[in-house]
């Protein structure tokens, strides 16, 4: 399912270069902050929990979703790789009082896609949470974070994917103002 965002409900403030965050952003009587993945620290955790969402996937359907080995390390490279490049949102939900990593965010910007009949947007690649953080506010402010970076850097829209089994995940995307646009299907041909 394809999801795109209307422009509404979003509250955390961007300072600074657009694409990076200036600085932690703390939620006023939360118990974690939400900063850019800067440091080797970062990107460890959040490749630890990008592995997590792909055998959260796989599991879901596992002819779809690829799972290969070394996932954690493999993915710290690749969000560490693609940090660097314009456009480029990669965000951490640290704990205030461990600074352990226990959610990240990763979106960027996207160019007109004629297959997609999509036009330039901001893309949500990933959003995941630490089991131990759930429902405690983390996701809705990764969202919001990163919903903002891409207003500063210029998307006028948002698109996402979501598993279409992952209900918890569709409604926080809808509170935060996104709607229905697509559905992904998959045939095997190997059968």
């Amino acid at each position: 399912m394809t999801l795109a965002c209307r422009d509404e409900g979003i509250s955390v403030r961007v300072q600074g270069d657009p694409s990076r965050a200036a600085g932690p952003v703390h939620s006023e009587g939360m118990d974690f902050e939400i900063a850019a993945a800067t440091t080797d620290e970062d990107f460890a955790g959040a490749g630890a929990l990008g592995a997590r969402l792909v055998r959260f996937h796989h599991s879901l359907d596992a002819a779809r979703f690829f799972l290969v080995e070394g996932l954690e390390e493999g993915y710290k490279r690749f969000l560490a790789s693609h940090a660097k490049s314009e456009g480029v949102v990669i965000l951490v939900a640290r704990n205030k009082i461990d600074q352990q990593v226990i959610g990240y965010a990763y979106g960027q910007l996207e160019p007109r896609n004629w297959n997609e009949l999509l036009d330039a947007c901001g893309k949500l690649h990933d959003i995941y949470v630490d089991d131990s953080s759930r429902r405690s506010g983390v996701a809705q402010a990764l969202l919001e974070a990163l919903l903002n970076r891409m207003r500063a850097l210029g998307a006028p829209r948002v698109v996402l994917l979501t598993a279409f089994a992952n209900g918890p995940a569709q409604k926080l995307f809808t509170r935060a103002g996104f709607r229905k646009t697509m559905l992904e299907m998959t045939c095997e041909l190997n059968q």
